[in-house]
């Protein structure tokens, strides 16, 4: 059975906005480049990501996307070799996504803090904080940032919407950033990726 567009479509925007003001531009660019620069340490032959998570122009969390620690890289990739649609059965790679690896540090980093109203140390828990993530291409003998693409992964929404991110910011090239509320932002990544799977029906 495929989804429906009304089903798929239903009260699905609860936000969604591409960015306008200069101070968010800036911002947006600022963490942009920092996590084009992370993701070269990505170990993943498939694709290179990064993504930061950021609360008062703090970094509080940030991650490649990459094996699980002590696991090797899964070389050929998987996902390749069994030829799966592009957006589709993620659980399959033995990789963690950069927005998953932010979120684990951030997590790893409130462990480790002691109560901030105690210490006034700053909160670096994943609430309420912005994620920016980005993705880098080769060109020619240096990595090159590339344009994020659309939201089609719930392995990362979920967490995103579980853990409190305010927002998620996706460059799009050029001057172009969009910004998405955490359940706009899984139920995108919902409709893209059964869409990529051949499920989903117009009508």
């Amino acid at each position: 059975m495929g989804c429906s567009t009304g089903a798929m479509d239903s009260s699905i925007h609860k936000y969604r906005r591409i960015l306008e003001r200069d101070e968010e531009i800036n911002a947006a660019k600022k963490w942009m480049e920092y996590a084009a620069k992370l993701a070269e340490s990505s170990r993943c032959h498939r694709s290179k990501r990064a993504a930061v998570l950021v609360k008062n122009n703090i970094v509080v969390g940030q991650g490649v996307n990459g094996p699980m620690k002590g696991m090797p890289v899964c070389d050929p990739c998987m996902r390749y070799s069994l030829k799966v649609p592009s957006k589709t059965r993620y659980e399959l790679c033995r990789g963690v996504h950069a927005e998953e690896a932010a979120i684990y540090d951030s997590l790893r980093k409130a462990a480790r803090c002691p109560d901030p109203k105690d210490t006034g140390l700053h909160d670096v828990t994943p609430n309420f904080s912005i994620l920016y993530h980005i993705r880098i291409e080769r060109g020619g003998n240096a990595w090159m940032p590339g344009a994020s693409g659309d939201p089609s992964c719930t392995l990362c929404a979920r967490p995103i919407l579980e853990w409190g991110v305010k927002e998620v910011v996706l460059w799009h090239g050029g001057n172009v950033f969009e910004a998405y509320d955490a359940e706009t932002f899984y139920k995108l990544s919902l409709k893209n990726m059964v869409k990529a799977s051949g499920l989903f029906r117009e009508g």
